[in-house]
């Protein structure tokens, strides 16, 4: 009866890898898992969820080499590849032999993730399957602290599904089989391509998106203006205004995609104009007020992005303002449309 059941396995076996041996050679886009943006831009929903174009759930998981990893710990920073996996599934060791080249590549720019959904792994079954096929990046098991909700918010209901997430958090990829070399590679090629567009301004760290209430105390801001962090529940209405707004209720217009240009009372009526006629291009999205508190006499904010400019404007200037509006416009961490 043993051998019985040895013959079954090795037949099942066989017949799994001839398969995916075929997907591989040139079956892939005839099985229908495959899904990404082809040659197309790939427009980001603002919405959460698991589809082309959606924004990644978060998580916080543990990995077994006893780091702590989230989804938000790679914004504005890598791109990242989840694959789900088991050690001693033989379809897994063939994705690890097609993700392994690819890995030194894109090392500086993405990171890789292999989730373990067996709860019979270990650090020690996972180490060995790491060491085994050459593929030294992170990898994680069920029973490791924020594993079980990560694997039902991405419905992580077979191995080799394969998730690859922007710098922005926002999904550009997904294959529920082996994902080939080549297709790996040039998918990643477009985040890379992507990421290698300047990023302009300042980088600031995140500083949360807490609720607070009208006049309530908060902590500083790690930016002047703020960037993120502490903010009323009531955004402002995106526009053109002659009053200083606070900081808290314009932050909330941040976190929804919005830009926030400001501006010192002592700047010129000339240079008022100028920034009104940019803030006028825009119907949503942006607002333009005064703000006394700048240390500079006019400021463009985004979330976590921030750029400063003496006066008098130059007209590189204001074109650096209207592409800063564009690359960052619709990218909070929160998204309301227009």
């Amino acid at each position: 009866m043993k051998k019985t059941n040895k013959i079954i396995i090795s037949i099942i076996t066989l017949t799994i890898l001839t398969v995916v041996v075929f997907a591989i050679k040139g079956g892939d886009k005839a099985n229908g898992n495959i899904t990404n943006g082809s040659e197309n831009t790939i427009t980001a929903t603002g919405k959460i969820g698991l589809n082309i174009g959606d924004t990644a759930p978060d998580f916080i998981i543990s990995t077994i080499d006893k780091q702590t990893l989230s989804l938000a710990s790679f914004r504005n920073k890598k791109a990242l590849v989840i694959t789900t996996i088991a050690s001693w599934c033989p379809t897994c060791i063939l994705e690890a032999e097609q993700f392994a080249p690819v890995y030194p590549q894109f090392k500086d720019s993405v990171e890789f993730l292999s989730v373990s959904i067996d709860p019979t792994d270990d650090r020690v079954k996972l180490e060995a399957f790491r060491v085994n096929n050459n593929t030294p990046w992170f990898y994680t098991e069920p029973k490791l602290p924020g594993v079980r909700d990560m694997i039902l918010a991405y419905r992580f209901d077979r191995f080799e599904i394969t998730y690859i997430i922007d710098k922005d958090g926002v999904i550009r990829f997904k294959d529920r089989s082996v994902t080939p070399t080549k297709v790996l590679q040039e998918e990643l090629g477009k985040i890379a391509g992507q990421m290698a567009k300047k990023e302009l301004g300042e980088y600031y760290e995140n500083q949360g998106q807490k609720h607070i209430d009208e006049g309530e105390t908060h902590p500083p801001y790690n930016s002047n203006p703020p960037t993120s962090g502490w903010h009323y529940r009531q955004p402002a209405d995106c526009g053109i205004y002659t009053a200083e707004l606070p900081d808290e209720q314009v932050i909330h217009n941040l976190e929804h995609g919005g830009i926030w240009i400001s501006y010192r009372h002592d700047i010129t009526e000339d240079q008022r104009k100028v920034l009104t006629e940019i803030a006028s291009k825009y119907t949503s999205k942006v607002i333009l007020t005064p703000r006394d508190n700048n240390d500079e006499p006019i400021a463009v904010a985004a979330w976590q992005r921030l750029m400063k400019f003496k006066t008098p404007l130059s007209k590189d200037q204001q074109e650096l303002i209207i592409s800063f509006i564009e690359q960052y416009k619709n990218r909070g961490p929160e998204f309301i449309s227009d």
